[in-house]
């Protein structure tokens, strides 16, 4: 098993703790977590310590119960990590932001002059220094899609 997807479910930090005690946690490549409103930095950080070694993709789409805190234990735990998908995360600040960019994984943050929940100029700009600009392959308005 490389794969499993949440999405949408009703799952709360328990419930992720259940399903990932399992023997073939560890090999997990892929997580899909989004829109479980029920998940909360420790539901992540089981994610974070029993996935560490295999994790590369993690979908957090909507999940409004994460926070920096999670994000940032995610990003110092999981090497292999690549891509985590945190469009609509509304309690994700530069300071959790900046730790994915640090390790230069993709980078999925939902911004919307409306929704007032954009990325900060200061955090853009510390993404260009750490990648060249050719490493950007698309930034859409309307949604800061940032690509290695």
């Amino acid at each position: 098993l490389r794969s499993i997807s949440v999405k949408s479910t009703k799952i709360d930090d328990d419930g992720l703790t259940s399903l990932l005690a399992y023997s073939w946690s560890h090999l997990l490549q892929r997580i899909d977590c989004s829109h479980c409103e029920k998940i909360t930095d420790l539901g992540l950080g089981v994610i974070a310590t029993r996935c560490t070694k295999s994790l590369q993709t993690l979908k957090l789409a909507r999940c409004a119960g994460l926070s920096d805190d999670g994000i940032i234990l995610l990003a110092r735990l999981c090497h292999r990590l690549r891509h985590v998908d945190v469009r609509r995360v509304k309690n994700l600040t530069d300071r959790g932001a900046r730790s994915l960019v640090a390790r230069s994984y993709v980078y999925d943050k939902y911004s919307s002059v409306k929704k007032d929940i954009s990325l900060s100029l200061s955090l853009f700009r510390t993404f260009c220094s750490i990648n060249e600009p050719t490493h950007l392959s698309q930034i859409h308005p309307g949604t800061t899609n940032w690509k290695l």
